[in-house]
């Protein structure tokens, strides 16, 4: 039988998106970001997992998206992939990452 833990965090950030009509300006959204991770076996490894995605909201909060990943595009689809690359080492069996804000939603799945 397969094991997943799904966990989401929210968090509020910025950003702006150039060539966007409506999103070329800085404006914030309410992000959500949600993991889930296949194979747990133990509190301790949902404790890690909590603290990973806790350390990647930490950093995001109230911040500049555009600065924090200057290579990639702020967009959701852009942040699921960036959190996906922050994600995936630091926790093992990481399975999909989705983000989202009010408007739109990106997942990006192993």
């Amino acid at each position: 039988m397969k094991h997943t833990y799904t966990i989401a965090r929210q968090f509020a950030a910025g950003h702006s998106l150039v060539g966007h009509p409506l999103c070329r300006h800085q404006h914030g959204h309410d992000w959500t970001i949600t993991v889930t991770v296949s194979g747990i076996k133990s509190i301790d490894e949902q404790g890690l997992i909590r603290s990973k995605l806790g350390d990647f909201v930490d950093e995001c909060r109230g911040k500049n998206l555009n600065e924090l990943n200057p290579a990639g595009t702020p967009s959701v689809q852009g942040i699921a992939m960036w959190a996906w690359e922050r994600l995936v080492m630091g926790i093992p069996n990481l399975e999909s990452i989705e983000i989202s804000t009010s408007e739109e939603s990106a997942r990006v799945t192993l």
